[in-house]
């Protein structure tokens, strides 16, 4: 379920009076009754519509759509398809993510020193040519995404997380100044993964999990701090400590003389 109701509610916000609001702040007209099928799930918003209602919250698109992991799953919504079906599909979806005609990308990669035609980038598209490797890595430089994303080859942690930082530095989240408030969206991961361990719902728990990392990746960002480097660093601490489980806690080999 997605949480458009929610924070309308924590803003004591009628759906007239959000609709008002977001035509005046987010150029967006939508009609009252409109919002509340969003809000129900009778009709699902378009892209640009989350990233304008995530924007007006000031929340991840992820957060707001009640997919926390939603990042990850977009990414990865077309592994049932043929490698060459997800190359066209991610390259269609990339160009349209910045709403550009074919022509537009086209004229604006020559500025980059890429030359790839329309009616080329069209094909890719469609999936009825394949790009060769040098034109695959001069794509994924201009969409500023991993090769490995293109090839439709499975991401690891660290171009993952570099998705996540272009992505919220896109919408303006990360800023030194918003560190409390982010640290505050950190804790409200941790109270629904909470709820979903005492539910023990599966659903709920797996999309906590995804949040917090997305969160902690936002705020390792604002804090000017690499959460791989923390990882590892808290790696090579605990890999030769010794000591013993007791009750399922691991206690160290100095407490247990205490």
């Amino acid at each position: 379920m997605n949480r458009l109701r929610q924070f309308r509610k924590q803003k004591g916000l009628t759906l007239e009076e959000l609709a008002k609001e977001l035509q005046e702040k987010e150029n967006l007209k939508i009609v009252p009754n409109g919002l509340g099928k969003y809000e129900r799930e009778e009709r699902e918003p378009k892209k640009e519509t989350w990233v304008k209602l995530a924007d007006y919250y000031n929340v991840p698109v992820s957060y707001l759509m009640g997919l926390p992991d939603g990042l990850v799953q977009h990414i990865n919504k077309t592994q049932t398809m043929t490698i060459d079906d997800v190359k066209s599909n991610r390259l269609r979806e990339l160009r349209k993510k910045l709403g550009f005609t074919r022509k537009q990308v086209s004229e604006d990669m020559k500025e980059c020193g890429i030359d790839i035609p329309p009616s080329t980038l069209s094909s890719y598209e469609k999936g009825e040519r394949n790009p060769k490797i040098d034109k695959l890595e001069d794509l994924a430089f201009y969409y500023r995404v991993p090769l490995s994303y293109l090839k439709g080859d499975p991401m690891n942690f660290e171009e993952l997380q570099e998705l996540v930082i272009d992505w919220a530095y896109e919408r303006n989240i990360i800023d030194v100044k918003k560190t409390p408030k982010q640290f505050m969206k950190v804790t409200e991961e941790l109270g629904e993964l909470a709820e979903g361990i005492n539910k023990d719902n599966q659903g709920q728990i797996k999309d906590s999990l995804g949040d917090i990392l997305v969160t902690l990746i936002i705020l390792s960002r604002d804090l000017d701090v690499d959460l791989l480097d923390c990882l590892r660093g808290a790696y090579d601490v605990i890999k030769d400590r010794t000591g013993k489980t007791v009750n399922g806690v691991f206690v160290k080999e100095e407490d247990l003389h205490e």
